[in-house]
């Protein structure tokens, strides 16, 4: 997914306030956005796979633009997205052009949740916007008053550091086994000879 920074690019540029709904990302800035929230239940699951709207169509619209804009740069930049061999395996033509178009949605899709900045502030409240499973769904969007994201916001920190606290202990001890582990192989040698 890091091969396509200046697709991401290109679509900073052409969006309104581009970069604050996009950023460059060595990783998936998206799910550790949306990882300490609730993820969305599967009856939301469901209602998205429908196409059933959350009601928020503002939010929606945004999300609907940046996916219509990544397809137009995927296209342009005529990314080759293999089809899959049922799909390619079809006596119609045509359907192989609807799969190509259903794919680069797809391919998009992961773009935006690789690349895309999952939350929106509108009114007091910030929105988090969760990708559809289906190229044909809508997103999925659940809205928190800014000082409750704030608070789990500073949890989810609070949460990473004593994670990152943690993973140092443990590799300061495999550090002194390793040290320890050397000396003694190191006095072994030395007293074998």
């Amino acid at each position: 997914m890091t091969d396509y920074s200046s697709i991401i690019s290109k679509v900073i540029d052409n969006l309104p306030n581009g970069e604050q709904r996009f950023i460059l990302s060595e990783y998936p800035f998206n799910y550790s956005c949306i990882g300490v929230y609730q993820k969305p239940h599967f009856s939301e699951r469901l209602l998205s796979d429908s196409g059933v709207s959350t009601g928020n169509k503002e939010i929606e619209k945004e999300f609907n633009e940046e996916i219509e804009l990544l397809e137009k740069f995927i296209e342009e930049a005529d990314i080759k997205i293999d089809l899959a061999d049922w799909q390619s395996d079809s006596r119609i033509k045509d359907m192989e052009k609807l799969y190509k178009v259903v794919n680069r949605t797809a391919f998009a899709i992961q773009l935006w949740d690789w690349y895309a900045i999952p939350w929106r502030y509108r009114n007091d409240l910030i929105h988090v916007i969760y990708s559809p499973n289906d190229v044909m769904g809508t997103p999925i969007i659940h809205s928190f008053p800014a000082q409750e994201f704030l608070a789990l916001q500073a949890r989810a920190e609070e949460n990473k550091m004593l994670e990152v606290v943690k993973l140092i202990r443990k590799n300061k001890i495999w550090h002194w086994i390793a040290i320890g582990s050397l000396m003694a192989i190191a006095l072994i040698t030395i007293w074998k000879l």
